[in-house]
């Protein structure tokens, strides 16, 4: 019965129901579009550092690394 009188109300404008049919649409695309494009972003940075030869951090030697005696404060 609600469902009757609201669109007895509404009058039925197809403007206006085109305008909320785009507007749903970009609501919902928008956000998921946004976390594909990062989840794709994120994949391709993680996949690239975990090459053999990839652009992560160079691997420490030994004589690299700190060994904690006479190191300033």
């Amino acid at each position: 019965m609600n469902t009757i009188l609201v669109l007895m109300v509404h009058g039925g404008d197809d403007r206006i129901d085109l305008i909320y049919f785009w507007s749903s649409i970009l609501t919902v695309l928008l956000p998921v579009g946004i976390f594909v494009v990062m989840a794709v972003l994120f994949f391709r940075a993680y996949a690239r550092r975990t090459e053999a030869d990839g652009g992560g951090a160079p691997p420490v030697r030994k004589s690299d690394a700190p060994s904690g005696v006479g190191q300033g404060l």
